[in-house]
Parts: structure tokens; sequence; C-alpha cells
């Protein structure tokens, strides 16, 4: 992400943050379902046929003076894991934030893709974390 953060210190703010929103979600092993993560963050999925990508992140304006709630739109996929993937993803981009500051980077002034990357390495993070599947791997020789 930036030169000056150790591979090592990135890792370890990803770890954290991905340990941490599955901890607000209540989730303490897996199956990790993302669409658990998302109710539990109060974030509500709804499906979008007509969007172009997988899914996105909006705030859809409250009804009768309620605040703006967020909203992960969904293409319909056929396929399980690409729905948990886009879903992963998205939250992974509305808790980047947090992986910047563990880092003490200013989103603003990292590269352009900063917040991609680490929207996907945190997806990655959530529904496979390592924490969890550390001693799992090697006994299965990486077979999972």
């Amino acid at each position: 992400m930036l030169p000056e953060i150790t591979s090592e210190e990135f890792a370890a703010a990803l770890d954290h943050v991905g340990m941490e929103v599955l901890g607000e979600a209540g989730i303490e092993q897996p199956p990790i379902d993302t669409l658990a993560i998302a109710r539990a963050l109060d974030i509500k999925v709804a499906w979008d046929d007509q969007q172009r990508g997988r899914a996105r992140f909006v705030r859809l304006k409250g009804s009768r003076g309620r605040a703006a709630r967020p909203t992960i739109l969904l293409r319909p996929e056929p396929r399980v894991e690409r729905r948990q993937w886009a879903v992963a993803h998205e939250i992974g981009e509305q808790v980047a934030h947090r992986v910047f500051a563990l880092l003490s980077v200013d989103p603003r002034i990292a590269p352009a893709n900063a917040r991609e990357m680490v929207a996907n390495a945190l997806a990655g993070r959530l529904l496979l974390p390592w924490a969890w599947f550390a001693a799992d791997a090697p006994a299965c020789a990486w077979d999972l």
C-alpha cells in the first residue's frame, strides 16, 4: 500500500479488522455467511438485477425522517461463492477506514487503488480468517 508499511504490518491490520468485524457480528466460528454479517452490522442487502457490477454500497434515503440506511445492492448471481465474495468486498469497503486508521495512513493521500486493495484483502479475511484456519490448514496439507 505504502512503501513505509511492511507487509507484516499490513497483514496484521487486516487480520485485526477482519476479526473485529466478525466479533461485532457475533460470528465465532465457521461457516461464515456474509449476509449474516451484513445483517448484524445493520447493513441491508437488496437485489438489483440492473447494475453492472456484482455489488455496490449505497445509503438509501430514509423515509419519514429516518436516517439514510447503509445498503448493499447485489446483482443476482447463480454461484453462492460470488454472492458471498461480493458482499464481503462491500463490507470491506465500509470498514477499510479502520485499516487506514490502524496504520496511521490518511486515505486521501494513499495510492488511488489502496481502498480497493484493502477491501479485497478484508473480504478474504472475513471469509477465511487466518486465526481460525492457521492450525487446520497445515494439518490437511492446505487442502481446505
